[in-house]
């Protein structure tokens, strides 16, 4: 199976769709048992952003192909025109996985979108021009007409049967990993508490100084910062909507996010030693649940899939 994978959303500064791509495609990358015979391809394009040396050096079975054409010009003409096909900047595949709910145009390929969560349809302002301009018209035909939508959690999963209208058999969930940096964070809060209150919304190297993590979101797909920070041993303090309970498990006990004084007690709760550290050894536990090579795997299960309802579309 030759998979072609978006890798652009990981070219700058990664944030939670970044990081996915990347971890995933480490993960299909990585020796298995027994030997996959799947090539994976990551496609990159950008006028001025180069994929940086680390794909090269953590995944040497991948192919890269980095095309200079600019990003808002190829947006506009894959959402809008659906041209030109992928195979023609990066030659012939069995699958193409993108990183967004927008198909990405392709001859003979099964395609695959991502639908991480619905803010687009649920907060339009906070979205850039170009996801406002597309993703509330366009998103709901395009996850229609996919073979596969790969989603992070149950929430989401349901969120897009809901919302989109799609059939439950269509949607994958690809749950991402607990980060493999997290080894290096505990062994750096050895022996301390950390002195920080933590709020995330990119990747960030304060895990190492955090007493606690507090994500009172209203809405999340997934809540990547959560698995990082109970990774870390670092306990959380999470909001009780979209994914957050789902991800933090028993290692918290959601509070409204609308209720100040309840994440006001929550928070102060983790500041005394016994809760914190019975919320961090639950928050280890509920994040071993978690690991890429699962992801890896339930991906390639939604690959295949794909790859057989596109077969029975003829």
């Amino acid at each position: 199976m030759r998979i072609l994978v978006d890798y652009r959303p990981a070219l700058r500064e990664r944030t939670g769709v970044g990081e996915f791509v990347h971890e995933l495609a480490r993960a299909l990358c990585a020796p298995t048992t027994p030997p996959s015979a799947d090539e994976i391809v990551l496609f990159s394009s950008s006028w001025k952003d180069r994929p940086a040396p680390t794909p090269a050096f953590e995944m040497p079975a991948a192919r890269i192909v980095d095309r200079y054409v600019p990003v808002r010009a190829l947006l506009w003409s894959w959402n809008r025109l659906e041209w030109p096909p992928v195979e023609w900047l990066a030659g012939d595949c069995d699958v193409v996985h993108s990183q967004s709910p927008m198909l990405i145009p392709a001859r003979r390929a099964a395609q695959v979108v991502t639908i991480h969560d619905l803010d687009f349809l649920k907060h339009p302002e906070q979205m850039t021009a170009e996801v406002r301009r597309d993703y509330p018209r366009l998103a709901r035909p395009h996850a229609t007409r996919a073979d596969a939508v790969i989603v992070s959690s149950h929430y989401a999963a349901g969120e897009v049967t809901r919302e989109l209208g799609l059939a439950t058999d269509r949607v994958h969930i690809c749950a991402p990993g607990a980060p493999s940096w997290a080894s290096d964070v505990i062994r750096r809060r050895a022996g301390s508490r950390g002195q920080r209150i933590l709020f995330v919304g990119t990747l960030s190297a304060s895990y190492a100084d955090a007493r606690m993590l507090v994500l009172p979101s209203y809405e999340e797909g997934f809540g990547l910062p959560v698995l990082e920070a109970m990774a870390c041993g670092i306990p959380v303090v999470v909001s009780s909507r979209g994914s957050l309970p789902e991800v933090a498990g028993a290692a918290a006990a959601p509070v409204d996010p609308d209720d100040v004084e309840g994440l006001a007690a929550r928070m102060t709760a983790r500041l005394d030693d016994q809760p914190a550290e019975r919320a961090a050894r639950l928050g280890l536990e509920q994040a071993a649940r978690y690991n890429w090579p699962a992801c890896a795997r339930a991906a390639r299960a939604a690959y295949g899939a794909a790859i057989q309802v596109h077969a029975n579309r003829g």
